[in-house]
């Protein structure tokens, strides 16, 4: 599997599609419940990584920024960092676990 973000090629991805239906339910006085659905579902992806130190610097400097997530050849604009977890493997080499989110407005 290859996946790069903003023409950065992430090593040894783990991909996994985080799919989220848009429902809000709301819980009325009379202790009925009134829930509005949409046919519109949130596609993100929680992805993880093995970096070096320069990879890691590389990635964390795209924070902040809506690029291009490219998975398996297929393009995903707009795409922005929404959480970051990370675990050292050793001093030079650093696990990262994102999840990605798309800007479906633009």
């Amino acid at each position: 599997m290859t996946v790069t973000f903003d023409s950065l090629t992430l090593a040894e991805p783990d991909v996994k599609p985080v799919t989220t239906p848009k429902v809000k339910e709301v819980e009325l006085v009379s202790g009925e419940t009134k829930v509005n659905v949409s046919t519109k579902t949130k596609t993100g992806w929680q992805i993880s990584c093995i970096c070096t130190l320069a990879e890691y610097a590389a990635l964390i400097a795209k924070c902040g920024y809506k690029k291009t997530l490219v998975i398996n050849g297929t393009s995903h604009t707009n795409c922005a960092i929404k959480t970051w977890k990370e675990k050292e493997i050793n001093p030079s080499t650093i696990e990262v676990t994102m999840t990605f989110v798309r800007d479906t407005t633009s």
